[in-house]
């Protein structure tokens, strides 16, 4: 053909990918076309058995597995064998997914999830105490200020000083809520005013101002 030459490579085994590679020369340059090899993954066939642990990967907890399969339908031993270790069990494909569509599966995992989120409720809560706990540990006051400044009296210079610490350590609160972050807070506040107390003998703090005891 006039004006170049054209090559094509076409390959000769025959797989489930296609590789079409175009050279074409001509006296402009040279220009390259081509399609790219598709390595797309073939899903795995569907087993006949599932395992325990292909049942916990579909949702499945030990209670409703001892609930609504109290027999396995197979087993198999393990691929890794070690010292005591007991066969695996295999349950029918077909026979879990028919228990699966059942009212009594739904009551289940209706349940299972409730007692996750209890028990992650549980678990942050706890993380919350320790968080509290270090934060207060934390928290020593110096009543020491450099000037008084805005007329205010010792005691509401030490809430400033509460509000300063607190913000301080707000961003570890970020999972938090309202009321966890308030029972940090008023932690706080309460150890403030005991040490304050020691601090200024004679004095009762108060939400204003502190007022003499003895007055």
């Amino acid at each position: 053909m006039s004006g170049g030459k054209r090559l094509r490579l076409h390959s000769s085994q025959r797989t489930s990918a296609i590789f079409v590679a175009y050279l074409v020369v001509c006296g402009m340059g040279v220009q390259r076309f081509m399609m790219v090899v598709d390595q797309t993954p073939v899903p795995a066939p569907l087993t006949k058995y599932l395992t325990t642990h292909a049942l916990k990967e579909r949702g499945w907890t030990v209670t409703m597995i001892t609930a609504l399969l109290p027999q396995h339908d197979a087993a198999r031993t393990a691929y890794v064998r070690l010292p005591g270790s007991a066969l695996v069990k295999l349950y029918l494909r077909t026979r879990v997914e028919e228990v699966e569509l059942s009212e009594e599966f739904l009551i289940y995992q209706e349940k299972a999830a409730k007692a996750k989120v209890r028990r992650g409720s549980a678990a942050r809560t706890a993380q919350h105490q320790v968080l509290l706990k270090q934060c207060v540990q934390h928290f020593r006051p110096t009543y020491t200020w450099p000037e008084r400044w805005c007329q205010r009296s010792d005691w509401q210079l030490s809430l400033v000083d509460v509000q300063a610490f607190y913000e301080r350590w707000a961003p570890k609160f970020t999972d938090m809520g309202h009321t966890a972050r308030q029972r940090v807070l008023d932690a706080l506040h309460e150890k403030n005013r005991r040490l304050f107390s020691k601090r200024f003998l004679g004095y009762l703090p108060g939400p204003s101002a502190p007022r003499n005891s003895r007055s």
